[in-house]
Parts: C-alpha cells; sequence; structure tokens
C-alpha cells in the first residue's frame, strides 16, 4: 500500500507540474496573439535597448530569442546604409 500511496503522490505532483506549465503557456499565447500580423521595420526609428530591459513572461516567453535571418538583416543593414549615407550627400 505504500508503494501505490507513493506512485499517486508522484501522479499527482506530474498533474500539478502538467497544469502548470500548461497555465505558463497559456499566458504567454495570451500576450502575443494580439501580435499576430506581419512585422514590418521602420529603418528611420531603429534603436538599441538594453538586453536588462527586455521582460520575459516566464521560461516560455520568446522575447529575446526571436532571431532575424541572414537575409533579412542584410536587407536592414542595405536600408540603413541608403538612410544614413543620403544624408551626407
Amino acid at each position: 500500500m505504500k508503494k501505490a500511496s507513493k506512485e499517486n503522490k508522484l501522479a499527482n505532483q506530474e498533474r500539478k507540474n502538467l497544469q502548470n506549465d500548461f497555465n505558463d503557456l497559456q499566458k504567454v499565447v495570451n500576450t502575443f496573439k494580439a501580435y499576430d500580423k506581419n512585422s514590418y521595420v521602420r529603418v528611420s526609428d531603429i534603436t538599441t535597448i538594453s538586453k536588462l530591459r527586455i521582460e520575459r513572461i516566464n521560461k516560455y516567453d520568446p522575447s529575446g530569442k526571436i532571431r532575424l535571418s541572414s537575409q533579412q538583416m542584410a536587407l536592414i543593414s542595405r536600408e540603413l546604409l541608403k538612410l544614413y549615407l543620403n544624408k551626407f550627400d
């Protein structure tokens, strides 16, 4: 009977952990579902921010982990060069 009780406790703990993970994922989904549109870059408004200013909701939050492809970064770089080099003409 002790073994069944121990297994039951472990199952209950696992259930609680799964429920907590689900709740954390749901919180991220609810927060970001308003941002399901395409994103665009306004090159003239690009600025830097400290990584310390990025606040994550929880361990499932992708903030700070999202990366652009090399092709996307190259396009942005070209546009930045055009913007700033044209100011010196």
